[in-house]
């Protein structure tokens, strides 16, 4: 597929049910797409830990890392981030950075997010808190297993994944691939297209719903009447999608120009 067209393609599904489901859509989109990365994590795990695999068992895995550990420590050298640079301890003090820095960042990140406090404003008092930290520990499951499972695959598999490619976050698909071929390669993908269709839907929700409400109703149109506020919002939501798909086309273009303008100065 042409990656121009799929800027604009990949979003158009999200905008439909964005504009004409509103917060309910919103509900079902992340639970359905929630349910379907669990799924993809589930297979992987069973793959890596008791199917038919390179890997296929805990002992095998565990092994594998003692032995990858004496080929290359963990962390950034032997006895600095990792103890005695082993990658099954907890004592990483790198690790231990690393969860700090994620907790107060994504703790700031949801505080001021305005999707959150409209679902969390939607709902019952009562559900709501039960919800969002239900949500949480839930959450957590999916860094955690494909830390455990295809991060650590990575690793126990000796796959050749440069520290740059690692980083990048291409360490999931390379193990994917490696263990089952194009259908791991579909299920990463798919995996990916899910979770940024369901945070496309909340953020354009939500940008939305401040426009209508805080701009046009308060400041354009105060006496504006229940449909003349929906259909303000899928407006909204139709130019926030303009505005994405344009922005990817822009972003995908300066990134090959800076590839062919890189490759050209070395030929010269």
């Amino acid at each position: 597929m042409n990656v121009y067209a799929a800027n604009f393609a990949i979003p158009v599904p999200v905008m439909v049910y964005t504009a004409f489901g509103g917060l309910k859509g919103t509900y079902y989109a992340s639970f359905t797409h929630t349910a379907v990365i669990f799924l993809a994590l589930l297979i992987f795990m069973w793959k890596i830990y008791a199917g038919p695999s390179d890997l296929g068992s805990a002992e095998k895995m565990h092994s594998n890392l003692i032995c990858a550990s004496y080929r290359q420590a963990g962390g950034m050298a032997a006895n600095t981030w990792n103890f005695e640079g082993q990658y099954i301890t907890m004592r990483s003090t790198g690790g231990l950075m690393f969860g700090i820095i994620n907790t107060v960042g994504n703790f700031g990140t949801v505080f001021v997010d305005q999707s959150y406090w409209q679902g969390a404003i939607a709902c019952k008092p009562s559900a709501t808190y039960r919800g969002y930290l239900l949500g949480g520990i839930a959450w957590f499951a999916i860094p955690f297993s494909m830390a455990t499972a295809l991060g650590l695959a990575g690793r126990a598999l000796d796959l050749p994944i440069s520290g740059t490619e690692a980083g990048n976050g291409l360490v999931p698909p390379a193990v994917a691939v490696h263990l089952m071929g194009k259908g791991g390669a579909f299920l990463v993908a798919f995996q990916l297209f899910l979770a940024i269709t369901s945070t496309a839907n909340s953020e354009q929700l939500a940008v939305a719903s401040l426009f209508s409400y805080d701009v046009y109703k308060r400041y354009m149109n105060p006496h504006a009447t229940g449909s003349q506020m929906i259909f303000v919002s899928r407006v909204m939501v139709l130019c926030l999608y303009l505005h994405a798909s344009i922005n990817h086309v822009y972003h995908t273009y300066q990134s090959e120009t800076d590839k062919y303008t890189l490759v050209h100065s070395r030929l010269l």
